[in-house]
């Protein structure tokens, strides 16, 4: 999935400063009886995050703050925008990376 924006807020870089939240997302999709998993990334404040994934996901699923939490380094090289939600493949060092941006109005 790629990167979608949400929202007409005019932000500013200082304001995206680590402040790229992951969030673990259940899907309604079972394999073996186990409901399959995503992480999804999303650049807002903490509070926001999961309301913003829920926005961008099927109706059904569910998601909850990751505990995990990215570096200055990681949150560089998402090159995410104030708004931006991403699933994520991997982790960013990977070189499969997150999939692609998309972006929404």
């Amino acid at each position: 999935m790629a990167c979608r924006r949400f929202g007409a807020h005019k932000w500013h870089m200082t304001e995206l400063a680590g402040s790229i939240q992951l969030v673990d997302v259940t899907t309604d999709t079972f394999v073996n009886g186990v409901a399959k998993k995503q992480l999804w990334a999303a650049a807002i404040s903490r509070d926001l995050a999961v309301g913003l994934v829920l926005g961008a996901v099927p109706e059904g699923w569910t998601a909850i703050l990751a505990t995990t939490r990215l570096s200055q380094g990681e949150t560089e090289k998402l090159k995410m925008r104030p708004g931006d939600v991403r699933e994520m493949r991997g982790i960013p060092e990977t070189p499969r990376g997150p999939k692609p941006a998309r972006r929404m109005g």
